[in-house]
């Protein structure tokens, strides 16, 4: 239930566009549309975090799905906000128990000539830049903060 009412939130709090037509939908509208997932808590229930899919235009004219992380009040008292924009997407929004560090998933630059593995990435809940936090062979697929931070 918690979940649920997060992710509405997340997706009301989203800047809209309204049409007074009705018409058929097209392709153009539905790579248009943003799919809200992963939505999590601060630990002081003052913010949320989720992340947000959609298409953008990619190489030779390709669409590419990338799904980023979003910000917002947990109480809606203001838009929420994009706070990562890495070029192959970031996922796997979280908090530290402290509530002083944000994280995610991503695969971002090079390593040793080929696109880089994904790794765990952070950045302070306050904003700024991120920073790796790992440096593995392989892609982190999962990743869990101690209960001391």
């Amino acid at each position: 239930m918690r979940t649920t009412a997060l992710c509405l939130l997340a997706a009301l709090s989203l800047p809209r566009t309204t049409s007074a037509q009705t018409r058929p939908v097209t392709i153009d509208d539905v790579l248009a549309l943003r799919a809200v997932a992963a939505p999590t808590l601060s630990p002081d229930g003052t913010a949320v975090l989720f992340t947000v899919r959609q298409w953008h235009d990619g190489e030779g004219g390709k669409k590419d799905a990338r799904t980023h992380l979003w910000r917002a009040p947990a109480d809606g008292s203001a838009p929420a906000r994009q706070i990562t924009f890495g070029e192959r997407g970031d996922t796997q929004p979280g908090w530290s128990p402290d509530g002083r560090y944000m994280s995610f998933v991503s695969s971002r630059g090079k390593q040793n000539g080929q696109d880089a593995k994904a790794q765990l990435w952070v950045m302070r809940s306050n904003g700024g830049e991120s920073w790796p936090l790992t440096e593995a062979g392989e892609s982190v697929e999962q990743y869990a903060w101690s209960p001391d931070s």
